[in-house]
């Protein structure tokens, strides 16, 4: 009789998934505008030691080194992940022959 309010529980996902495709677009917008940085300002005037343009540059090419570096760490963790899972997959896979008459339902009593 009484009616309960239900939680619509895709709307925590939408947000999750948004944040999640907010900092992909970070990571893809940094990584390309980093990278034009580099590309067009690879041959310009240089003063020699403490010009701000190689400095940039320098930071630059660190930011993308890291950004690298993080994408691999990332992908060796889904991988391992991945691997984890398996297990437990191929366990029962093997074991599934070992089962019990009451696991197969078969009666004894008759």
């Amino acid at each position: 009789m009484y009616r309960t309010a239900r939680k619509n529980r895709s709307s925590g996902h939408a947000g999750k998934r948004l944040a999640a495709l907010a900092v992909l677009f970070c990571f893809v917008a940094v990584s390309l505008l980093a990278t034009v940085f580099i590309v067009t300002h690879a041959r310009h005037n240089c003063i020699g030691e403490g010009c701000p343009i190689c400095a940039q540059m320098r930071n630059a090419e660190r930011m993308l080194k890291q950004i690298a570096t993080a994408i691999v760490i990332l992908l060796l963790l889904a991988a391992a992940l991945l691997a984890i899972r398996m297990i437990p997959i191929k366990i029962a896979f093997f074991q599934s022959d070992a089962a019990t008459l009451v696991a197969k339902k078969i009666r004894m009593n008759l």
